[in-house]
């Protein structure tokens, strides 16, 4: 089974929208936030706490780094008290990871594009026995929001391996990976990937991954 390690050092795509550090802003019980990490670390400060709010609006690395000034005894969120490294503190970051995926169709879309594969978290480094969220904790959140996912009925064209559609609308640097794909160019489906589609690119050797929402029906086979 191919493993898909999520990190915003990642050089591939999909690693890097699943990351937490990722800026991909989302609300939560009417908190707005810049990231996932950012509620992470935030959660960790009571409220009113002037860490607290600059926490929930950073994202990255910048975001991670105030955690390092929490007691790490208990985390605030909605007049609860919860105890640090609980199972209900897993749970409350879930409910903000899958904020996160619910509210950003591109983040949905490359979790959805890792169907089949294992996803791990490994940052080169033992893990700390005090951070907020393990590494099996983690994945098991983001395999679960994925095959919930997927259980949901896809509303798409048929597309049949072979056939060429023509690219309706411009990809996104992270779907083509900066291949060259143009607007009303034709391109082989192969197959596909999650909600996205897998598609020739016409550099020899070379594939993409876009949203199928992007090529329109052609029915001239290859």
């Amino acid at each position: 089974m191919p493993k898909l390690n999520v990190s915003a050092r990642s050089n591939d795509w999909r690693a890097k929208a699943l990351s937490n550090f990722t800026y991909f802003p989302f609300t939560l019980d009417g908190e707005v936030l810049a990231s996932a990490e950012g509620f992470i670390q935030g959660i960790k400060f009571p409220p009113k706490h002037q860490m607290r709010e600059i926490a929930f609006l950073s994202a990255g690395k910048y975001a991670k780094d105030f955690g390092a000034e929490a007691e790490r005894k208990f985390v605030w969120w909605e007049n609860q008290v919860i105890p640090y490294g609980t199972p209900a503190h897993h749970r409350l970051i879930e409910r903000a990871i899958r904020a996160k995926f619910e509210q950003n169709a591109d983040a949905m879309n490359a979790l959805l594009s890792t169907a089949g594969m294992q996803i791990t978290h490994d940052i080169g480094a033992p893990e700390s026995p005090t951070t907020s969220l393990p590494a099996v904790v983690f994945c098991d959140i983001l395999i679960r929001i994925r095959e919930e996912a997927l259980k949901i009925e896809r509303p798409a064209p048929l597309f049949i391996a072979g056939h060429y559609y023509r690219l309706k609308e411009k990809p996104n640097g992270c779907e083509s990976q900066h291949l060259p794909l143009a607007i009303g160019k034709y391109y082989k489906f192969l197959e596909w990937s999650g909600s996205n589609v897998m598609i020739e690119t016409g550099v020899k050797g070379e594939t993409a991954s876009i949203h199928y929402s992007r090529l329109e029906p052609h029915d001239s086979e290859a």
